[in-house]
């Protein structure tokens, strides 16, 4: 049970850094000025979405920590400018990831691909 909330809670967070960058200034702000209103909406949400469970309950007190080392770390980025150097690397290395497994695809169907005469040969 515990590594289950442990994964959900990863997983949440990781989602959460990803579709911050998506949201409003706005809300970004609310969230950064309020920090409790943002562990409460994700520990609800994780609590609601995942069936009221005890992974989900524990899961969704695991993300509160996630959420707030987040906070801590977007109100004060000059202490962590290295992350933002891993974070760089990381998106070089899946787009890197992403134009080999393309690569490899059209490569794939390629050599894959019938041609016209084995499908007429086939009927």
């Amino acid at each position: 049970m515990l590594l289950d909330a442990f994964v959900i809670a990863s997983l949440c967070g990781i989602s959460i850094l990803y579709f911050s960058d998506k949201m409003p200034e706005k809300l970004k702000q609310l969230f950064k000025n309020n920090p409790r209103v943002a562990d409460l909406i994700a520990f609800l949400s994780a609590y609601v979405l995942l069936g009221g469970t005890m992974t989900s309950l524990v899961a969704g007190i695991m993300l509160i920590g996630v959420v707030e080392s987040m906070l801590y770390i977007a109100q004060r980025p000059e202490e962590f400018l290295y992350l933002w150097d891993l974070k760089k690397s990381v998106e070089e290395r899946m787009d890197a990831l992403k134009r080999d497994l393309s690569e490899f695809g059209n490569e794939y169907r390629e050599r894959t691909r019938p041609t016209i005469i084995d499908a007429t040969l086939q009927r």
